[in-house]
């Protein structure tokens, strides 16, 4: 198992001596990234040969100021706020993009059916055209719903599951989720 706290060389733990603030900064780090406050006492036990229990990683987590909490939800809320900027801007370009093609072909069917001269072979063709283009902005727009309920559900998820574990595992199943329904 890797060593998810790292001490300083030559640095002794007395079992009645308190913890340096390098190993509170680094149990406070370790809460970000989602780990509980049990596998992060044994992570400080692992490393220091000093017993730690997780209720003492609860303390440092209330006594810091704003609490370990609260900055992890600003840090989070952040990092939130980024990734549906970016991926909103993203899915947004894509799908403006998409749905000009799918016009395009709607018009150029249109065009053909009105005119005189010919651009496409047979009215067929035209009819097809127009058939595509029309469906194409349809599922553009079925997309961009799905990918919004997906938006609501995670958010949902997030204010009503308070478990980290849960979170995260939930997290990783959405994040495939979305690769996979994104085609990355």
């Amino acid at each position: 198992m890797t060593t998810l706290i790292k001490i300083k060389k030559g640095d002794k733990f007395p079992k009645d001596a308190n913890y340096p603030p390098y190993i509170m900064s680094q149990a406070k780090e370790l809460f970000f990234r989602g780990y509980s406050l049990h596998k992060i006492a044994e992570a400080i036990k692992e490393a220091t040969g000093k017993k730690c229990v997780a209720s003492l990683i609860h303390a440092w987590k209330e006594k810091d100021t704003p609490t370990w909490e609260e900055q992890r939800n600003v840090i989070r809320s952040d990092v939130s706020l980024k990734l549906k900027e970016t991926t909103e801007v993203d899915m947004v370009e894509r799908a403006k993009e998409q749905l000009e093609a799918y016009q395009k072909m709607t018009q150029a069917g249109s065009d053909f059916l009105g005119r005189d001269f010919v651009i496409i072979d047979k009215a067929t063709e035209a009819g097809e055209l127009i058939d595509k283009g029309v469906k194409g902005e349809r599922m553009i727009s079925a997309g961009l719903i799905s990918w919004s309920y997906i938006e609501r559900v995670v958010q949902i998820i997030c204010e009503e599951v308070k478990d980290e574990e849960i979170r995260r595992r939930l997290a990783t199943r959405l994040q495939l989720l979305t690769q996979d329904l994104m085609g990355a």
